[in-house]
């Protein structure tokens, strides 16, 4: 994961040093869109003291879906200097540069030792068809693009996924924790080379209290790793709860019904 590193490191120390707003730097994150980053340092959320990046974004203030994206590709490289502070709140800002009052706050909070993301558009505290919808195109984009230290923030401490797999291939079924999923994706990065995939919802079930859903989804398409080509489709379900203002993933579960490898040539 390529960060900030030093660069965040010396804003936040221009920030404590001198009064006035550090000058401007350009950062080019994973998707290969380069935005301006205004300033990092400590501020203050409802909930209390946070590390705040305050950056420039490239879409207006009203698009949220846009904002969301831009904020969880710099958590990507923010998330470690977050850690490095040692703080439990951090802030991802979108700042009008024409007017530094002008702005909008993305929170992510730390709990046990584990980043999430405060959400901004849950109704009234609840689930919505809606609300999933935008969350599920938005974790695909993420995915699309490899931010796994994004991806992560939407799945809780005791997730787990199972995958079963068509019994001609003699592996069954297997499952994974979150951990051992973070350390698969890490060992994969560079070794991914997405194709074609979709996963298209096909139901959704909301609690009747709206703190909780299942997500049932159809997936197809193929990914190339390390040469080789694989097929694939399938249907998943996806348990999602809230949290303390925050929509994560308890457990996935996805079957695999075709699957087929070929040679890139």
């Amino acid at each position: 994961m390529r960060k900030l590193g030093g660069f965040i490191l010396a804003f936040i120390l221009l920030a404590i040093i001198h009064a006035g707003p550090a000058r401007a730097a350009p950062f080019k994150v994973n998707s290969g869109k380069t935005l301006e980053i205004l300033a990092i340092k400590p501020g203050q959320t409802e909930a209390g003291p946070a590390l705040v990046l305050h950056y420039v974004p490239q879409v207006p203030l009203t698009d949220l879906r846009g904002l969301r994206r831009e904020a969880d590709e710099l958590w990507e490289h923010f998330a470690q200097n977050a850690d490095a502070a040692n703080v439990s709140r951090a802030v991802v800002r979108a700042t009008d540069p024409k007017s530094r009052d002008n702005a909008v706050d993305f929170v992510y909070v730390k709990r046990g030792g584990i980043w999430h993301t405060l959400e901004k558009e849950l109704k009234n505290g609840k689930l919505t068809e809606r609300f999933i919808r935008d969350a599920h195109d938005h974790q695909q984009w993420i995915h699309k693009h490899r931010n796994y230290a994004a991806i992560v923030l939407y799945v809780g401490d005791d997730w787990t996924v199972t995958y079963t797999y068509p019994p001609e291939m003699g592996i069954g079924r297997q499952t994974f924790d979150r951990k051992m999923m973070l350390v698969l994706l890490e060992k994969t990065r560079r070794k991914i080379k997405e194709r074609q995939t979709k996963i298209d919802i096909t139901d959704i079930r909301i609690s009747a209290d709206g703190q909780s859903a299942t997500v049932s989804t159809r997936l197809s398409g193929e990914t190339e790793i390390n040469g080789q080509i694989m097929s694939m489709s399938g249907q998943g379900q996806d348990f999602v709860v809230v949290r303390d203002g925050t929509v994560i993933s308890i457990r996935s579960v996805i079957t695999i019904e075709k699957f087929s490898v070929a040679i890139e040539q």
